[in-house]
């Protein structure tokens, strides 16, 4: 996410992360839960939960992941950008559907672009 950072939480309770995040100026705050999976060698530790927390006075989402890939293990992955990613977020139709998106897209730049009209021809635009 561009502009973002990494903090390792420690053993921070979240209330006291949420309160440090506001004092500086932090607009949003993404706490990842791990769990531990089984692999085949040994014991890793991937994301099982996200915690996403709007500052400073809320809403705050929690969400369950499942099937995470990390980038590790991707094959033929793309390479690093300086680009804005674009978020395309398709069928949150319901109410909830709509505020999961509008919390997400939140945390990625808006895009805004600007259109010049050039009227050309016969007709009359106005």
């Amino acid at each position: 996410i561009p502009g973002s950072f990494y903090y390792s939480r420690r053993n921070y309770d979240i209330k006291d992360i949420c309160k440090w995040a506001g004092e500086r100026g932090f607009t949003n705050l993404i706490i990842l839960g791990q769990g531990q999976q089984l692999g085949k060698s040994k014991t890793k530790k991937t994301p099982c939960s996200m915690l996403l927390v709007h500052l400073p006075e809320g809403p705050t989402l929690s969400f369950r992941m499942s099937s995470v890939k990390l980038p590790d293990e991707i094959r033929n992955r793309a390479r690093v950008t300086k680009h804005k990613p674009e978020l395309i977020l398709n069928n949150f139709t319901t109410r909830l559907g709509m505020r999961v998106s509008r919390a997400v897209s939140c945390l990625f730049p808006q895009v805004f672009l600007h259109l010049t009209l050039l009227c050309v021809g016969c007709c009359s635009c106005f």
